[in-house]
């Protein structure tokens, strides 16, 4: 997987620039929720750095994350591409690494570790594209494993 990101253009520098921005910290996190040990890895970032500009948005990911050239957003189903804007489809015979937008369900706990309620926080994950299976795929950050295919793949059905 290091490999393949690696090979996305500018990929040291965008690691490191995103990187700048992360805030491992959970005590300084905007929302004030726990991962638990399951997301020790986790970090805050507050910006999506691409090619040296830093896009408003704000997100949880695992540490070894870097952002990529196309952001699947889950929630509206379309890709963003940074400087270019949106659009409904990656680029024909596109197989590099995508980041992958995904909004999920965290436990909020109050001081003594109790669960008070949930809420929906944003996390990015790097998907790597699988030519066996003809999609793409992700680890979140609990070692889950999920698939990721697009209408325009064999594997959508």
């Amino acid at each position: 997987m290091q490999q393949q990101l690696a090979s996305i253009p500018n990929y040291h520098t965008n690691f490191s620039n995103n990187n700048g921005h992360r805030i491992s910290d959970h005590s300084r996190w905007p929302s004030h929720w726990n991962p638990g040990s399951g997301g020790a890895n986790l970090g805050y970032y507050p910006g999506y750095s691409w090619n040296g500009t830093n896009y408003p948005f704000s997100y949880y990911a695992p540490s070894g994350y870097c952002p990529t050239p196309y952001l699947f957003l889950s929630d509206c189903g379309s890709f963003w591409q940074p400087g270019m804007g949106y659009c409904d489809t990656l680029p024909y015979g596109y197989n590099q690494p995508i980041s992958i937008g995904v909004d999920e369900v965290v436990p909020e706990y109050d001081t003594y570790g109790d669960i008070i309620g949930y809420q929906n926080e944003t996390f990015y994950y790097d998907a790597f594209w699988d030519p066996n299976t003809q999609a793409y795929g992700y680890y979140d950050y609990r070692g889950g494993f999920h698939w990721v295919t697009f209408p325009w793949l064999n594997t959508w059905e």
